[in-house]
């Protein structure tokens, strides 16, 4: 069984992720989404509520039964050998980000060996979507109903009022 891990902080969860997810769970057998708390980043979104939003993310796209989503603080590699996952998935929108994610690649096969990286291209329309972005525009009073799923929106105008 071929099980595959997508990591992230998904504050909040994008088109984009959501793209990523659809193509990694078309080859895995069992697919993880997990946010990961990065005590560096001060997220705009508690993780009970990234995981919320993925999860609403998962049933609209029709994927709850492919696809779990969970939250972890620690390494990514450590959560992958307890779950016994050997594919991690990570997806690249510019050329800058390759150069991270390949040492996190040999950082993580350092720490668990055996764990593989898969890379998937974005989209050539989705390689200015970010959480980031998306954060700026909300922070905006704008709602950017092109970035996000209505799921998610629909979470989000629901606390409108705390944004």
């Amino acid at each position: 069984m071929k099980k595959g891990l997508i990591t992230g902080s998904f504050d909040p969860p994008t088109r984009g992720h959501l793209h990523l997810i659809r193509m990694a769970a078309d080859l895995f057998d069992q697919l993880t989404v997990c946010v990961f708390i990065n005590h560096e980043k001060t997220p705009m979104f508690s993780p009970a509520l990234r995981c919320r939003m993925l999860r609403a993310m998962m049933e609209e796209a029709g994927l709850t039964e492919r696809v779990m989503v969970d939250r972890d603080d620690g390494y990514v590699a450590d959560y992958a050998k307890e779950h016994e996952i050997d594919y991690l998935i990570r997806g690249i929108r510019k050329e800058a980000e390759l150069s991270y994610e390949l040492e996190m690649a040999v950082f993580n096969r350092k720490r668990t060996p055996g764990l593989e990286t898969v890379f998937f291209l974005a989209l050539p329309e989705e390689k200015e979507l970010s959480s980031t972005v998306v954060r700026e525009r909300l922070h905006q009073g704008d709602w950017p109903e092109d970035m996000l799923m209505p799921s998610t929106l629909s979470i989000l105008r629901s606390l409108s009022a705390d944004i």
